[in-house]
Formats: C-alpha cells, sequence, structure tokens
C-alpha cells in the first residue's frame, strides 16, 4: 500500500498545472517589472493623464499624487530576481478558492479585483497601490528575498478575481 501510495505522489507531483494565458501574462508582467523597474514609467504617466482629479475619502489620498509618488519610487528602485513559477503555491491557491483558507503553506498575498482582461495594466495597478497608504502591494511585488510566485483568478460574486502569492 505504501508503495501505491508513493507512485501516486510521484505521478501527482509530475501533472502540469494549466494555467490561464491571463496568469502567465501576470507573472511575466511581475517578472519584467522587477528585473527592469523603470521601464513602465512611461506607462504609469500615461495613465495618470487619463486619471481623474480624485482623493479617496477613506485613505485621503490623492490619486495623481499616488501616481507621482509610484513614478519616484520606480526611478530608484532597484531590480530584482526574476520569480519562479509555483504550482504548489497554484494548487494551493486553487484549493482556497479565494475564500482565504490556506492549506498551510506560507506566503505573502496580493488581491485585485475587476474584469482580468490585461494582467500588465492589473500589475501596475498593484504597484501603484492607490487605495492603500501603507503600499503593501507593492512591497509584496519588489521583496527581494521571494523566490517564487503564483497567479490566479477567480470568479467570486459575479466579479473576477486575481490573487498573486509570492513565497
Amino acid at each position: 500500500m505504501k508503495k501505491i501510495v508513493t507512485i501516486a505522489l510521484m505521478f501527482i507531483s509530475f501533472i502540469t498545472v494549466a494555467q490561464t494565458k491571463y496568469e502567465v501574462d501576470a507573472i511575466n508582467a511581475i517578472n519584467q517589472i522587477r528585473q527592469d523597474p523603470q521601464s513602465v514609467i512611461k506607462y504609469i504617466d500615461s495613465l495618470k493623464k487619463n486619471m481623474p482629479n480624485y482623493t479617496n475619502p477613506k485613505t485621503k489620498e490623492d490619486y495623481i499624487q499616488a501616481y507621482n509618488e509610484t513614478i519616484e519610487f520606480l526611478k530608484t528602485q532597484n531590480p530584482v530576481v526574476e520569480l519562479k513559477f509555483n504550482k504548489d503555491i497554484y494548487n494551493d491557491v486553487s484549493k482556497f478558492n479565494f475564500v482565504g483558507k490556506h492549506t498551510g503553506l506560507h506566503y505573502f498575498e496580493n488581491i485585485i479585483g475587476g474584469e482580468c482582461k490585461d494582467a500588465y495594466n492589473d500589475v501596475v495597478k498593484l504597484i501603484v497601490d492607490k487605495n492603500w497608504k501603507d503600499k503593501e502591494h507593492r512591497k509584496t511585488i519588489f521583496k527581494e528575498d521571494i523566490k517564487y510566485v503564483s497567479v490566479k483568478t477567480f470568479d467570486y460574486q459575479d466579479m473576477k478575481y486575481t490573487v498573486e502569492d509570492f513565497q
């Protein structure tokens, strides 16, 4: 019996994960921006030009100010290593299906809601992180000590969400 379980576990570990194009594109965007933070500055500047002059009533943060602050941050951000895809995190995230019940792996997490159509734009939104004063989403993406990433999309309560997990 022990041999059957061992063989089954070995077989399961070789099964490939069926990532969507969006999920792969999001990982590529994260790695591109991690490795060349200044490459996204022009894109953020173009987004800023289309942004209404708005202050978040909860955080008191001005959106234009958030974009400007992000650009200044990126000008001085050093490149960090490329992250490797981790199928164990991907499978773990798939199990908890966005309700926050992880199965024991330790990792950092970013969550974004929306259409999940433009992975690059969604990653940039997390780097600008305009609705959170502490900029935890940005800090997570640029953490130097993480080595692995997984991106998973879910439909939840009539909205699509992207969960980015880092280990």
